[in-house]
């Protein structure tokens, strides 16, 4: 599923395939490099990060604003975004430390790490 988890006497950890967070880093850099990005790749983008974001929960406050942009389909007209897009500087505060995350796997990789201490 993308994802493993290693259960030890002291909690239980995660690991994410290194191969998503590549296609998410990827897919991230190509959305920024341009003005506007189509409501397909966006929604394709947030799901795969949302599927991460279930690991690593520092990332959930983030897609509050991707998904306020892919239902924004009653301010495009106003935006004068292309048909079926959105203007990247609506989702650039995301997209940027969403993208500082992927740059530092090792950030990533003590993000996912969870720690369930038996209490005595």
């Amino acid at each position: 599923i993308g994802a493993s988890l290693r259960v030890h006497q002291l909690g239980v950890d995660t690991a994410i395939m290194a191969s998503w967070l590549e296609e998410l880093r990827t897919v991230n850099e190509g959305i920024l490099d341009r003005n506007v990005v189509s409501v397909k790749t966006l929604r394709s983008y947030t799901g795969k990060a949302q599927a991460v974001a279930g690991l690593l929960h520092v990332w959930r406050p983030f897609f509050y604003m991707l998904y306020a942009a892919i239902q924004a389909d009653a301010y495009t007209a106003q935006s004068r975004a292309p048909e079926n897009c959105r203007w990247t500087q609506q989702i650039v505060i995301p997209l940027t430390w969403l993208q500082a995350f992927l740059n530092d796997w090792n950030c990533v990789k003590q993000a996912t790490v969870l720690r369930c201490i038996k209490a005595s």
